[in-house]
């Protein structure tokens, strides 16, 4: 039996997303992972494979027919990285190979001499490969449009979604720390406006971190206050915040950026640079309690 296989272009999206797919299924042996130096959720019973595209882009190194595929879905193909790019042109090219093969073989009459049992020592083609590019925001023109891609032009299947009225707002200048921005607009949300969930778009994990602390250390200057009946204000409660700056050389690039991270390092370098990170935290942590510790010294004398 032939897989579909479901190339994602990261790591954590490959594996919480099969995840959830097992669990709509019900069955979660019939869909199975695989990422770098992890092959182990992947079994006999699997049918649907999510991935990481780099490792898709290995096996069709190996095998250009993808043979042992019925069908592969590029998710996420908006976004045009460099590996996602060079799949849709490789498939591309494999979806014609394969469905000539078939055609061909089915002319020759090859699979009805193999039901005959006529045929031995013979490689029947696998059947046509299907290729279905997904995404949210796609430019759909640059695949219908494009003759080199695509001689015959796919077809388009819009699913169309609820939408919600969008209100754009500005700021009228540019922060230095678009960080401590984030957080400042955040509490003035979460203060103002009606209960709701609010979303917010960083550059990297480092960046998600720092300004899961600064909006942390805000609630609990907040909660400070609060107890001891002061008024808050925005700009008392960041000069209240213990804010550790972040040395130029820990921040970390996007993850669909080119750079060392430890998806590309073998386990062994991986665990000592978390172990490294995990010591460099507690450090951190002791500076930020002896701080607090002569600040409150400071207030009782």
């Amino acid at each position: 039996e032939q897989l579909i296989a479901v190339p994602q272009p990261r790591r954590v999206a490959a594996i919480s997303v099969s995840q959830r797919v097992g669990e709509e299924l019900n069955d979660i042996s019939k869909v199975g992972y695989q990422v770098r130096y992890d092959k182990s959720h992947i079994s006999k019973d699997t049918s649907i494979k999510f991935m990481t595209d780099g490792i898709l882009l290995r096996e069709v190194q190996a095998d250009f027919l993808c043979k042992k595929y019925s069908a592969i879905i590029i998710d996420e193909a908006h976004e045009r990285g460099v590996n996602c790019d060079i799949l849709i042109g490789l498939l591309s090219r494999a979806v014609q190979r394969r469905r000539k093969d078939f055609e061909a073989a089915i002319a020759a009459g090859l699979f009805e001499k193999a039901k005959q049992g006529g045929l031995t020592g013979v490689m029947l083609p696998p059947p046509p490969l299907k290729l279905i590019i997904m995404s949210a925001t796609l430019r759909v023109c640059d695949f219908t449009e494009n003759q080199t891609l695509f001689p015959k032009p796919p077809p388009v299947l819009r699913i169309e979604a609820r939408t919600f009225p969008v209100t754009v707002h500005f700021a009228r200048r540019t922060e230095d720390d678009y960080i401590k921005a984030a957080r400042k607009t955040v509490m003035k949300i979460h203060k103002q406006l009606p209960p709701g969930t609010i979303l917010v778009f960083v550059t990297g994990r480092q960046e998600v971190h720092r300004l899961c602390k600064l909006i942390n250390d805000s609630q609990k200057v907040r909660k400070k206050r609060d107890d001891a009946g002061e008024e808050v204000d925005d700009d008392e409660e960041e000069e209240e915040e213990s804010e550790e700056e972040v040395p130029a050389g820990d921040l970390e690039a996007s993850d669909d950026e080119g750079g060392d991270f430890e998806d590309d390092l073998d386990p062994e370098e991986a665990k000592k640079r978390r172990e490294a990170r995990a010591k460099l935290e507690e450090e951190k942590e002791q500076q930020k309690r002896s701080r607090e510790g002569e600040k409150k010294k400071k207030k009782q004398e």
